[in-house]
Formats: C-alpha cells, structure tokens, sequence
C-alpha cells in the first residue's frame, strides 16, 4: 500500500490511520493539515511502516502518533504547530525516527517504548525538545528505556531533554 502526493485537509479526526496490524504501506510526499486529532496514526500491530517527507500543518494533538507499533520510520518530515507533540511514541518498539524538522512541539516517547533511535532531527521551541516519560496504566508503571538520541539540535526550547521516570535512553552528540 501506499500513499503519496496527496492533500489531506480538515480531518475530523486522523488525515491518515494504520489500524488493524497494517504493514509496510508507504506514505510520502503528502500535505497533512488541520487533522482533528492526529495527522497520521499507526495504531496497535502496526509494523514496518515507512512516514517519508511529508508536511504535517496544526494537527489538534499529535502530527504522528506511533502506539504500540514496531519498526516504523518516520523519516524527513516538516512538522508545525500540533496542539501536543510533533512525534509521540507510546508503547512502540525498533522505530526509527531520523532528519526530521519539528517547530513548537516536542519528540516525545512514552511508557513501555524501547529500542527507538532518534537520530539528526531538528527541534525548534519554544516548547520542549525530547520528552521522555514513564507511563501508569492499569495500576502499573512502565518507563521507556534502551531509546537512543543521537546528533541533531534543539533551538530555543524551554527544556532540551526532559527525562521523567525513564532509564538507559543515551543521548549524544545532541546540539542545544
């Protein structure tokens, strides 16, 4: 599957959802703008998806929402003014989220993720840069651990990494 060169506008609530364990569907080159909640979901199962050079414009939440997905590149993306975080990674494994351009919102992984590489994105604040938090569900905690930034810059960001309840996530050769 595949989606490319499109213009997704005014979503009531994703402009792009992979639900249902989708698999390696390419999306590229698409405008995503004004999303209701997300601009792209890769929802519970998902794996090996590839988000490549597309421009997410005000997505109400999350420009792309990774939950409990595994394998997904997120690669030369242009994100501007979500509502929460630029990228969100909750519960998901083995990402790969590279040279990507995120103004005004964070990278922010959550809970249970493990083993993401974050490598040469460029944030630019005035919110947060990387965002690395525990989660509690169902009475139990979990924390992201084993996720690796490297290189890249965060510009004018309140705080650059902000590590809440997190552990073993390496972070070098960052610029701030």
């Amino acid at each position: 599957n595949a989606i490319v060169g499109n213009e997704i506008l005014d979503g009531q609530r994703y402009g792009i959802d992979l639900a249902d364990a989708a698999a390696g569907v390419r999306i590229e080159s698409n405008t995503i703008r004004d999303s209701g909640d997300e601009g792209i979901h890769v929802g519970t199962g998902a794996s090996d998806n590839l988000i490549l050079g597309n421009q997410f414009v005000h997505s109400k939440e999350e420009n792309v929402y990774l939950l409990a997905a595994s394998g997904t590149r997120v690669i030369g993306n242009v994100m501007v003014d979500a509502g929460a975080a630029g990228i969100f990674i909750k519960r998901s494994t083995n990402s790969y989220v590279a040279d990507n351009i995120v103004f005004d919102n964070p990278i922010q992984v959550r809970g249970g993720s493990r083993d993401n590489v974050l490598e040469d994105n460029a944030l630019r604040g005035p919110g947060s840069g990387y965002v690395f938090e525990a989660l509690l569900e169902n009475d139990t905690w979990t924390y992201p651990h084993n996720n690796r930034v490297t290189a890249g810059t965060v510009f004018n960001a309140e705080i650059c990494v902000d590590l809440k309840g997190a552990y073993d996530n390496p972070v070098q050769g960052l610029a701030v």
